[in-house]
């Protein structure tokens, strides 16, 4: 993926229905996330298994990766047009529920 080989999450429900397939079906999940302690990127970190280190004096790991609109990255619109939320461990996310819907 373009910020690291997470999990993706969006707040916006158009960004995930992109990634739904081409059937009239599609289903979504409305998860619980925890970010913990999030690095905010500035651009894309395509090949990343896991978040950023913090700075020296913190020590450790970022928890996730939080990418805000308007970050350039050399996509078809030029830039992030969605907010996205990663996380590189499983059990950061609990989904909720499963909504299913036609297009």
């Amino acid at each position: 993926g373009l910020y690291g080989q997470g999990i993706y999450f969006a707040e916006q429900s158009c960004k995930a229905s992109q990634y739904a397939g081409k059937s009239q079906l599609h289903s979504m999940l409305i998860a619980r996330v925890v970010l913990g302690d999030a690095y905010t990127t500035r651009q894309p970190m395509r090949g990343e298994r896991r978040p950023p280190p913090r700075p020296a004096a913190s020590g450790g790991r970022y928890d996730s990766v939080v990418a805000n609109t308007g970050i350039p990255n050399r996509q078809r619109l030029g830039s992030q047009m969605h907010r996205e939320f990663i996380i590189f461990k499983g059990d950061q996310a609990y989904p909720e529920f499963i909504v299913q819907f036609t297009v």
